[in-house]
């Protein structure tokens, strides 16, 4: 993940973080969204596997995480890893809150 600290960049830099796709490629980019949920809609965690496969080359075991699993790696982390965690989750959840669009 990239942390950017705002104050410390120059007016380019800020710009450039401010970014947004083109039109063109949001449209794009909305146009394989929808077809990723549609296809996971209707096959589930066969299309989960699959798509997994193939965008992460990743192949999935068991989809469910047990609570005690998460625990126990939660565990593991000490605290800046975990703090560093929160704030990742923070970040997704403020990025995608202002990004909503109408439901697909």
């Amino acid at each position: 993940m990239r942390i950017l600290t705002w104050n410390s960049l120059d007016g380019d830099a800020q710009r450039a973080a401010l970014a947004r796709p083109v039109a063109a490629q949001r449209e794009a980019q909305i146009r394989v969204v929808r077809e990723i949920v549609a296809d996971v809609r209707q096959r589930g965690d066969a299309a989960v596997r699959e798509l997994t496969a193939r965008l992460d080359g990743a192949i999935l075991g068991e989809l469910r995480v047990e609570a005690r699993q998460i625990d126990a790696a939660l565990a593991r982390l000490g605290i800046a890893q975990r703090a560093a965690l929160q704030r990742a989750i923070d970040n997704v959840r403020v990025l995608h809150t202002a990004q909503q669009l109408a439901p697909l």
